[in-house]
């Protein structure tokens, strides 16, 4: 089974909430434990919020999720400038 969604969101509060429960659903339907859904739910939701920290002001990012048989992948996207290149101060 392969489930893939993309979705492009404001960056508003209720974005995060849309795409952890998404994602939620996706995991449910792919039979996966509930501690994995869990800690999913926890890492979309901080990239998302990650969101409104870094991406350029009112710009739409966008969520992909693929839940393949043994793995999931997600990529929070955003068109902000980044970070600098280099060591960290």
């Amino acid at each position: 089974m392969s489930i893939q969604i993309v979705m492009m969101l404001p960056p508003k509060a209720a974005s995060v909430s849309l795409a952890r429960h998404t994602l939620a659903g996706a995991l449910k339907v792919a039979d996966v434990t509930p501690e994995c859904i869990d800690e999913s739910e926890v890492a979309i939701s901080e990239a998302c919020t990650n969101v409104f920290d870094h991406a350029a002001a009112g710009q739409n990012f966008e969520v992909l999720i693929n839940v393949g048989e043994v793995e999931l992948t997600m990529h929070i996207l955003d068109s902000g400038p980044g970070f600098p290149r280099g060591p960290p101060p």
